[in-house]
């Protein structure tokens, strides 16, 4: 799914920064209730919104793809009858009635007080429609306005921040040129390795169709951001010709076979998500439906007991998308000065801490399985990159199941956790066997020169701290090797190091917006809210 237009996205930034981030002295309380987010049962949520319904003045109801003005409402019965009129938003209204901006001029100011949003699932044909009330999945309003207390805010500086974006999309990318063949773009590398102390080592499986010969490598900087490169080494590595190479969740690569796909696919709201990813196809789910801002959204799998085994696993075909991108964007704008900052803290940073709190704000999509005590974690997979799908492998045996107290006699259900648009699923299944590559042979570089022809190779023959450092875009390192490939042999590039964002803000620190995105839910809020205003705009 492409998520912008042309020239939209650095429009999609300064339209967020200014209505979402800015900075006021003064903000409006915003109200956000869900009957999952909060313990509402059915009566309680009834009650809370027809007593929302009573004092609102206008009504505006948020669909999947369209946003209405409610007329000629009536309540009975816990549905909610009225006439639908099509909302052309502008800037000012989301700004005032959704983000609770008072810095807007008067004379363009909705009644945000009394404005009440609700959003669904359902669509509509016609003029009329009934709404019964479980089918709303949650309510919003900005109340009145309240006062910024500068003490307390000071005192909330990124000291108590700790750790929030990844710059997850932003990582070296990998070409390959074979004799007499045009040069193809393979993937990208240490993803997700932006801080010395996130430094790890990563492997690429090439796309080779030569099994003899010379062939080039190019790993490129593309980005504004600087590589530190420990070593790049070139391997062959042999798997079974029946298994399929896909990328281990903790690293390497490792062979599957015998896949099953699940029975059923469906989202936190019982919406059926199978057809987007019970095959590798055009079709996927971006974890996009309309969900709670409070809670990280989800999808359930439901699949045979019978599938699983001593060496089974889940696999998923997936990638991180363009909107976490932009989210980690805003981010940056927001810390502006103290980005250099935050940088040298990330140097510093225990991995396993960045790791779990990657899962909590939905950076890394989480794997659990329902068991008789609730949900477990069994796994994640922490980064991807956004230039291509991959597939990863999360270890799950019959053995660990059992351990679990999970019953075999039936299904197991396993539900993916994601913030809201962060990641893009193509394919899910379990494989029922996996083995473990057998590395036959390290190849040897013939040479490796960055661009501007200075020889690296000794400095990228092993890991010892001795890095080359390509900054800034345009830069970039030129290998070359030859290649013997025996049947059943796969050609992997391993490189070991890091990245950094290179440091181009200077605005003053947004202290609100840092305080907003806070919270290990501040992400999934930051990126509902960004969504529903960029849909807005279309």
């Amino acid at each position: 799914m492409k998520l912008f237009k042309s020239g939209s996205k650095p429009i999609l930034l300064i339209v967020l920064l200014f209505g979402l981030l800015g900075s006021s002295c003064v903000q409006r309380k915003i109200t956000t209730k869900t009957p999952q987010g909060s313990l509402f049962d059915q009566t309680s949520w009834s009650k809370a919104l027809k007593g929302e319904l009573g004092s609102a003045r206008v009504v505006v109801l948020h669909t999947a793809d369209s946003m209405y003005r409610l007329e000629n409402r009536s309540i009975e019965n816990d549905k909610l009858t009225a006439l639908l009129f099509p909302v052309q938003s502008d800037y000012n209204y989301l700004r005032y009635t959704h983000f609770g901006r008072k810095d807007i001029p008067f004379a363009d100011r909705p009644d945000a007080s009394r404005t009440l949003h609700l959003y669904t699932y359902e669509t509509f044909e016609g003029i009329q429609i009934e709404l019964d009330y479980k089918h709303i999945l949650e309510y919003r309003r900005v109340r009145n306005n309240v006062p910024l207390n500068f003490a307390i805010n000071t005192g909330i500086g990124l000291g108590a921040f700790g750790i929030f974006l990844a710059i997850v999309c932003n990582c070296p990318r990998v070409y390959l040129e074979e004799s007499g063949n045009s040069t193809e773009y393979q993937g990208s590398i240490l993803t997700g390795a932006f801080s010395k102390s996130l430094q790890r080592t990563d492997e690429i499986l090439l796309n080779t169709r030569a099994e003899n010969g010379s062939i080039n490598l190019r790993f490129m900087n593309e980005l504004a951001e600087d590589e530190y490169l420990d070593e790049l080494k070139l391997k062959k590595i042999r798997i079974p010709e029946e298994m399929t190479p896909v990328y281990h969740s903790k690293g390497g690569i490792i062979g599957v076979s015998g896949l099953s796909d699940p029975q059923r696919a469906y989202d936190r709201n019982y919406r059926d998500r199978m057809e987007q990813v019970a095959a590798s196809d055009s079709l996927h789910y971006d974890f996009n439906g309309i969900d709670d801002p409070e809670t990280r959204n989800e999808l359930r799998l439901d699949f045979r007991a019978n599938s699983f085994s001593e060496r089974s696993g889940l696999v998923i075909k997936a990638r991180q998308t363009e909107w976490m991108t932009a989210m980690a964007e805003i981010f940056f704008q927001a810390l502006g000065e103290r980005n250099r900052e935050w940088f040298d803290r990330m140097d510093e940073v225990d991995p396993e801490r960045y790791a779990n709190q990657a899962e909590e704000r939905g950076i890394a999509m989480r794997v659990e399985v329902l068991t008789p005590k609730g949900w477990e974690r069994v796994g994640a997979v922490q980064n991807a990159g956004t230039g291509a799908y991959k597939s990863f492998f999360i270890p799950l045996s019959k053995m660990e199941l059992n351990a679990l107290g999970v019953d075999l006699s039936g299904e197991v259900q396993i539900r993916l956790l994601s913030a809201f648009n962060f990641w893009d699923l193509d394919h899910v299944a379990v494989a029922r066997d996996s083995k473990n590559p057998d590395e036959t042979e390290s190849i040897e570089w013939i040479s490796a020169r960055d661009l501007h022809g200075t020889d690296v190779k000794g400095s990228l023959s092993r890991t010892d701290g001795e890095y080359s450092v390509l900054s800034g875009g345009g830069t970039g390192i030129e290998l070359e090797a030859d290649l013997q490939l025996m049947k059943g042999e796969l050609l992997v590039l391993e490189a070991t190091g890091y990245y950094r964002h290179q440091d181009a803000y200077t605005s003053p620190t947004n202290r609100r917006a840092i305080r907003y995105m806070k919270p290990n839910i501040g992400t999934q809020r930051l990126s509902v809210s960004a969504w529903n205003y960029e849909q807005s705009r279309h």
